[in-house]
């Protein structure tokens, strides 16, 4: 648990939704100076740690910000804040239901629930 008592998958994926927000404003007014490189190694921190649980949720999330990155080594600003902002539009949707699941253990079983009618059970 975080210092909130919020799960850390919520913590996580909040956080990566205001960076991702945070530089697509700053992004319509500045150029790839030194404060945006800052901005997005940041954002490279956050994403690589939600990583594991964004590819269970949506792994487009990830291809859109690996995405912007390519178009920040290219300099080419405008293409790195559409992925940017698909980024966070994707994120956005995510469902919210006041908590994230949990990133997967290895080995875990997968859940499965049982019918609450044996007639369902029928093939």
């Amino acid at each position: 648990m975080v210092a909130t008592g919020e799960q850390p998958s919520q913590d996580i994926l909040r956080r990566l939704r205001q960076q991702l927000n945070t530089l697509v404003a700053v992004l319509t007014v500045a150029d790839l100076d030194a404060d945006v490189r800052t901005m997005l190694a940041a954002l490279a921190h956050t994403a690589v740690t939600a990583e594991p649980l964004l590819a269970n949720l949506d792994p487009s999330i990830l291809i859109e910000i690996r995405s912007a990155f390519d178009h920040a080594e290219a300099q080419r600003i405008d293409d790195m804040r559409a992925s940017l902002l698909m980024a966070s539009r994707r994120l956005s949707v995510l469902p919210h239901t006041g908590s994230f699941p949990s990133l997967p253990h290895q080995g875990a079983p997968p859940h499965h629930t049982k019918p609450s009618n044996p007639r369902d059970m029928r093939e």
